[in-house]
């Protein structure tokens, strides 16, 4: 898909959000914090009657009572929780009631300290380490889901991507040739070779214009197939259509330019080496369906492989990542 908004708007919008959250999880650690401390303010005061009254010496807990941090163990929350049982009302429920609230205090602000770093580091993230993150997660993340079968569900009701295999039929406006990119390439260079013209539409239209005679030679091969792989979206909320077709845009990574379908699944000896080369899902799925000979199993939706048959999209035929 071609994108309508450029990533750099993106990657303000991610840095805003960051400093954003910063001061979000400032402010609602500082009221925990203050919380905390009336607390144990309160605790404080009762260190004794705690401690001769409900058994609990408040200092044998050093890392929720002395340093006052959050102890992944929970020993002084699972004592007062046990505690509850025996003392179902007075004095002494009040206090250990109070002692648990301080406890998920300390949960809370170690929490929320853990959410402040994350920001920061958010917020301090390169713009080529972020463009990178984009990258990995749409030709990785995104490309791995569809091309095993599933659909990847965008969110605000955009849609599912999802990779589907049918059958040619009547109804079919699309063409059943496809270019045989092998052989017209063999055939573009035998022509060039024997002292000939490759045909150019785009040439062809200049010599009409000029009234010249045109000796290009047509030399594009097609390959008939009875089936055919459509990449679409579908279950879109705002378009009242099944599917919705998409411009899509053509990626080969600079070291993979020049190397035919087949020259590149030979340097993939696993499905997920396929997942990780740099291309765009259409060339991508051409080399997984070499490399894993039964792939195209995961993209039939009904028996028949009919687009137009009832249900060839619904729930039963597609998961969602």
């Amino acid at each position: 898909m071609v994108p309508d908004i450029e990533i750099k708007h993106y990657y303000k919008k991610y840095l805003e959000d960051a400093n954003s959250d910063i001061k979000k999880f400032q402010e609602e650690y500082d009221i925990a914090v203050n919380v905390k401390g009336n607390i144990r303010e309160f605790i404080t005061e009762r260190l004794g009657f705690i401690s001769k009254n409900i058994g609990i010496s408040m200092s044998d807990y050093k890392i929720e009572w002395v340093i006052g941090q959050y102890n992944p163990d929970e020993t002084l929350l699972n004592k007062v929780y046990s505690k509850l049982e025996v003392y179902q009302e007075g004095q002494e429920r009040i206090v250990l009631l109070q002692i648990i609230k301080y406890c998920n205090l300390l949960k809370k602000c170690r929490a929320i300290n853990t959410a402040i770093k994350l920001a920061e580091k958010r917020s301090k993230l390169k713009f080529s380490k972020y463009r990178d993150y984009v990258a990995k997660f749409y030709q990785y993340g995104v490309q791995k889901c569809c091309l095993e079968g599933y659909a990847y569900q965008y969110g605000y009701g955009l849609g599912d991507l999802m990779i589907n295999r049918w059958k040619y039929s009547d109804e079919d406006k699309i063409k059943k040739n496809f270019i045989d990119y092998k052989a017209t390439n063999e055939a573009k260079a035998k022509l060039i070779a024997e002292g000939k013209t490759p045909y150019s539409k785009k040439m062809a239209e200049v010599y009409k214009l000029r009234g010249i005679k045109y000796d290009g030679v047509h030399y594009i091969v097609y390959k008939k197939t009875p089936t055919f792989y459509d990449i679409c979206v579908v279950n879109n909320r705002y378009v009242a259509r099944q599917n919705i077709q998409f411009e899509h845009t053509e990626y080969i990574h600079k070291e993979l330019r020049g190397k035919s379908y087949e020259e590149i699944a030979s340097q993939c000896p696993t499905r997920d080496s396929v997942l990780n080369l740099r291309l765009d899902i259409r060339a991508k799925l051409v080399i997984y369906n070499i490399v894993d000979k039964t792939a195209y199993l995961k993209y039939i939706r009904n028996v028949e492989q009919c687009k137009y048959k009832r249900g060839a999209h619904n729930s039963q035929n597609r998961q969602r990542f």
